[in-house]
């Protein structure tokens, strides 16, 4: 992952890029046009999860909510064992107490109320709770350029 978004900013130094933002701040604090590979990194990963979210309620859409919860699950396990200094686990509890706390809460939502009950809708609109958590934290990470 850091590999890919180093070889993103070379080629952006390359096309009269400088690499610093806008406002002349390099600290991937979201205020210029472009983050730091270590704020990148994370976005991607938070793109990842959410993008599985999505997976966990279509499954359940399509008939497969016993297939669906284990996808979330997967998510719920791949977030908690994230390791390094800069995972996707504490790169979100230290970049907004509240979207760690109300993402957590909808991932847990999306599989027990949702999923193993059978409620695809409450599936659904938890996935869509635990998405729009991510993403603003996705926002006030790595800045409004690069979280869509």
């Amino acid at each position: 992952m850091l590999k890919g978004s180093g070889a993103v900013l070379a080629s952006l130094g390359l096309a009269g890029c400088t690499g610093t933002s806008e406002t002349g701040d390099e600290s991937g604090s979201g205020t210029g046009s472009v983050p730091e590979p270590t704020a990148l990194a994370v976005a991607s990963e938070w793109n990842a999860i959410r993008s599985r979210l999505w997976d966990a309620a279509a499954l359940g859409e399509a008939g497969q909510a016993e297939a669906g919860s284990a996808v979330a699950q997967n998510v719920f396990q791949r977030f908690e064992t994230a390791s390094g200094e800069y995972n996707a686990h504490e790169m979100l509890e230290d970049t907004s107490e509240s979207n760690y706390e109300a993402f957590e809460e909808a991932l847990g939502e999306l599989r027990s109320e949702g999923l193993q009950q059978g409620n695809i809708e409450r599936a659904t609109e938890e996935a869509g709770i635990a998405s729009t958590q991510l993403y603003e934290a996705q926002q006030n990470h790595a800045g409004d350029a690069v979280a869509p």
